[in-house]
């Protein structure tokens, strides 16, 4: 049978009243061994770092929150001006051919064609169905 391992006893709270850090600083800093003055200075040194991170980071999460906002707000912005804008008109294709050739053409064939606008479909399918060359728009 195992013997169950007993947990562990929380530690009994100090009858020594606790120190603060700038107090043990302050102690630190005004101790005649060499070594507790060094020990302090090094924990001065690595509170101000983490203090000067601290507040880093939180102005990085505060610009984080900013920014996220921002970007849903112009989001909402973009969405709204995309509704109410007028939709812009869509540009016509390249034509593959030359209408002056295509009228010339028609004239051979002694099909009218109104000598400006647009070139009828039929004539564009007839000419297109007779070889003619069409050309890269």
């Amino acid at each position: 049978m195992d013997n169950p391992i007993p947990a562990p006893r929380p530690a009994e709270p100090s009858k020594e009243p606790q120190l603060t850090i700038p107090a043990l600083l302050v102690w630190a800093a005004d101790h005649d061994d060499p070594k507790i003055r060094k020990a302090g200075e090094q924990a001065q040194t690595a509170l101000d770092i983490l203090r000067a991170r601290h507040r880093a980071d939180e102005q990085l999460a505060s610009i984080d929150e900013e920014s996220a906002r921002l970007e849903k707000r112009l989001a909402e912005l973009q969405k709204r001006k995309a509704d109410i804008a007028p939709k812009a008109k869509t540009k016509a294709p390249p034509r593959d051919y030359d209408p002056a050739d295509v009228r010339a053409w028609a004239a051979t064939q002694g099909t009218d064609v109104p000598p400006r606008g647009r070139v009828p479909k039929k004539v564009l399918d007839d000419w297109r169905a007779a070889g003619a060359p069409v050309r890269e728009p």
